[in-house]
């Protein structure tokens, strides 16, 4: 009788140690299933990903089909962010969405003071549009 107990007060907290390593919202790295191990590796790269942390993200990105991250990385990624910036850079005649647009950008790369230019050209260009003069004044903030 004794060892019943023991041996059901040990399978009570083995059960719970593994449900606090692995609690059903996280897929074990370890699953048989490879949708399972895939699932977690897509959730893997989106954690390093929205920490901005792309060294990490970028080595768990080879076994992640590209169509799952390609959307995210090319608004996200800081590369694809300068090369973004570059390709409206050279753009000769810049419409008001392409200063918008800069000025985003530049935001997401943490570069304030060229936002505020860019955002100061789209000014120029219409002076009365609300979304801009919005824009602009959180900015200033």
């Amino acid at each position: 009788m004794k060892y019943l107990v023991y041996g059901l007060f040990s399978f009570g907290l083995l059960f719970n140690l593994y449900f606090f390593a692995f609690p059903p919202d996280r897929i074990s790295p370890l699953s048989l299933s490879v949708g399972d191990r895939y699932y977690s590796h897509l959730n893997d790269w989106f954690f390093f990903a929205r920490n901005n942390n792309w060294t990490d993200a970028d080595k768990i990105e080879p076994s992640i089909d590209p169509i799952d991250i390609d959307f995210y990385k090319s608004i996200h990624h800081p590369d694809q962010i300068q090369q973004n910036i570059d390709r409206l850079l050279t753009k000769t005649d810049k419409t008001i969405e392409d200063w918008l647009e800069l000025a985003k950008l530049q935001l997401r790369i943490g570069d304030k003071q060229l936002a505020s230019q860019s955002l100061n050209q789209a000014r120029q260009l219409d002076p009365i549009r609300d979304d801009i003069n919005q824009f602009y004044l959180q900015l200033k903030k």
